[in-house]
């Protein structure tokens, strides 16, 4: 199991359904997916930028991978939604998915040994706060 479905299932494991209804998530719910759904895009939106435009193998290989697990992520989401009859709700206000969009524009204007470097650097410091909220 990648690590990105292991941690969609284990938030989806912790939040109860509503009780009484058939399978429906409450509107909080869905809120919460749906954050976690950004931030998962976000990660993934990231990661496949810097996999076509790093030089290190090793920091392109972990751009896919970071790529990878996000979209198996915010797939795993979507799908748990649909099954729940929701959809996910657009979040325009996060502050994680806004910090990965901003810390693309930082990289843009590096390339070479400065972007693997700064790409590894902020990515780790993106991934330490995302495992922290």
């Amino acid at each position: 199991m990648k690590p990105a479905q292991a941690l969609a299932i284990a938030c989806l494991l912790s939040i109860p359904t509503a009780a009484g209804a058939q399978d429906a998530l409450p509107p909080a719910d869905v809120a919460i997916f749906s954050v976690f759904h950004a931030r998962l895009v976000a990660a993934g939106e990231l990661g496949t930028w810097a996999s076509t435009r790093l030089d290190n193998g090793k920091a392109r290989g972990t751009a896919r991978k970071v790529a990878g697990h996000a979209k198996d992520g915010w797939e795993y989401v979507t799908k748990f939604l649909a099954k729940h009859g929701a959809s996910v709700q657009p979040v325009a206000d996060d502050s994680l998915a806004l910090a990965a969009g901003m810390l693309q524009t930082r990289l843009e204007s590096l390339q070479g040994r400065a972007l693997d470097s700064a790409w590894s650097h902020h990515m780790t410091i993106w991934l330490d706060h995302a495992r922290g909220q």
